[in-house]
């Protein structure tokens, strides 16, 4: 087991309670960390191993976690309201709203929740650890068009409304989508200000391409769940503006139909049809 993976465990639970968007008490926080999270990665992760020596957390030991992640800028922390004629009442904690900030956490979070995945296929477990964040109130705070302000203050240019729509979608229920949004978003921008290029249409073909890809991917993956219906079939990428392109490379290609309140995607793939819904 790697180094730090306690630390690493204690940040997850943070993060994983305070993703209903709330603002929490030490003290809540602890005895909901103890109390609900801490019994099952002992027992159904088995966790209590030399390596680990799994331990419920103390005030001590969730007071430096808070420390070192208000200096990460990922938790902002303010006393709470005294009480009359007692004295200081403790601090509350919530995740930063701020969408780089967000991002951060989403990285964070995936990352302990991947590791974990892991462990499940292992063990037989599927408890959607990698979907937890999207279904919560912090994890679609920022997935609206700002998301697409964003893109465009980074890479210099913009998709269209038809395909804002339908990767929004996407991203409300793709934890590897929105990872991979940030990631090319990211990545993208350096490359462009290091070889001093500007982005091009097949800047935008690409980012769409793997938007799709990473959406797949968790389609296909037993710890993904969606409160949403989503039907797929076939995979055959399309231009941005929904038509069907000839390709000399042979990227893959989509084809997609989306519905107010649902998402269904058709991806053709010998002919098969697969499906996922909620558990």
């Amino acid at each position: 087991m790697k180094k730090g993976i306690k630390t690493s465990l204690r940040r997850f639970l943070v993060i994983k309670t305070l993703l209903n968007g709330k603002k929490w008490d030490t003290q809540s926080l602890l005895k909901k960390i103890n109390s609900t999270y801490f019994f099952r990665f002992q027992q159904e992760y088995s966790l209590e191993t030399e390596e680990m020596n799994l331990e419920k957390l103390t005030d001590p030991m969730l007071s430096k976690i808070l420390k070192d992640m208000r200096e990460d800028k990922i938790i902002e922390s303010e006393p709470m309201p005294q009480k009359s004629g007692r004295g200081p009442s403790g601090y509350q904690h919530w995740l930063v709203n701020d969408l780089e900030v967000y991002f951060e956490v989403l990285l964070e979070f995936l990352s302990f929740a991947d590791w974990l995945e892991y462990r499940e296929i292992q063990l037989d477990l599927h408890t959607y650890n990698r979907s937890i964040f999207l279904n919560s109130v912090y994890g679609q705070k920022f997935i609206n068009m700002d998301l697409f302000k964003f893109f465009k203050s980074k890479i210099g240019i913009d998709v269209n409304e038809k395909s804002k729509r339908w990767v929004l979608k996407i991203l409300k229920i793709s934890p590897s989508a929105l990872k991979t949004f940030y990631g090319y978003v990211m990545g993208t921008a350096e490359y462009l200000e290091l070889f001093h290029i500007v982005a091009d249409d097949l800047t935008k073909e690409i980012f769409l391409s793997r938007i799709v890809s990473a959406f797949i991917k968790d389609l296909t993956t037993p710890s993904f769940w969606t409160p949403y219906p989503v039907k797929f079939k076939s995979v055959f990428i399309i231009d941005e503006d929904g038509n069907e392109q000839k390709d000399p490379i042979n990227r893959p290609k989509f084809i997609f139909n989306i519905e107010e309140n649902s998402l269904k995607f058709d991806i053709i793939s010998n002919g098969v049809t697969f499906s996922k819904n909620p558990p």
